[in-house]
């Protein structure tokens, strides 16, 4: 997961801007509807690892690696 969004238009800005095969997913938080950016499946650990440090120079700090 890339990061939490309160608006799908951040959300679709950073899909622009990261270049990378991505989809967004709507969930309810307090009572709002948020948007979640998630980007993958990668083949392997170290291409996670890549496409997180590039979203981090982009100044997307608030990213995880979650295995499904």
């Amino acid at each position: 997961m890339i990061g939490d969004f309160e608006a799908a238009l951040e959300s679709n800005l950073v899909l622009a801007l990261l270049g990378i095969d991505s989809r967004i997913q709507r969930f309810p938080m307090d009572d709002e509807t948020w948007y979640r950016v998630r980007i993958g499946p990668f083949l392997d650990i170290q291409q996670a690892n890549a496409a997180v440090a590039h979203a981090q120079e982009m100044g997307h700090a608030d990213l995880k690696i979650v295995s499904e």
